[in-house]
């Protein structure tokens, strides 16, 4: 499971709080449920930007978004890891604090290729809408009036 944003060209009434069963063409057997919690200015309709801890900050986030991290967690100004970019191997999660190192390290045993443990720029081979699954809307605290409609996430 897993949160993020969509592009905001595609209309935040549309998208935001949806959920959407994503698999990518590098991740063969593997099925992402993930929540539309926020949007961005993104070249593709179909394209998520996955929010998880050690992911680094956006390059158009605003003074929100880049005081966040050093509010909540006492990060460095930049975030853990590259500014635009990310921590980049499994085991800089332990920089992070202990609340969210098991998000940083899923990226790193569930989302990465075992072959590319660097990360790369996944492919959306196919994503569907989907009713949100309760793990997801009790964190995020967003259901969508037309959530109900829409086949159960797979598990």
């Amino acid at each position: 499971y897993a949160v993020g944003a969509r592009p905001i060209a595609n209309g935040k009434q549309n998208f935001y709080g949806a959920c959407y069963s994503i698999t990518f063409n590098q991740l063969p057997g593997k099925t992402l449920v993930f929540q539309a919690v926020n949007s961005g200015e993104y070249a593709h309709a179909n394209q998520v930007d996955l929010q998880v801890p050690g992911g680094g900050n956006t390059l158009t986030g605003g003074p929100v978004i880049k005081d966040a991290c050093p509010t909540q967690w006492s990060s460095p100004a930049d975030g853990w890891g590259r500014r635009f970019g990310t921590i980049d191997r499994g085991h800089e999660c332990d920089l992070l604090p202990k609340p969210l190192q098991p998000g940083c390290r899923w990226r790193f045993d569930w989302l990465y290729p075992q072959d590319r443990p660097e990360g790369i720029s996944l492919t959306i081979t196919s994503m569907c809408r989907v009713k949100c699954p309760k793990i997801l809307t009790d964190r995020t605290g967003s259901i969508r009036h037309d959530d109900a409609n829409y086949p159960e996430a797979p598990q």
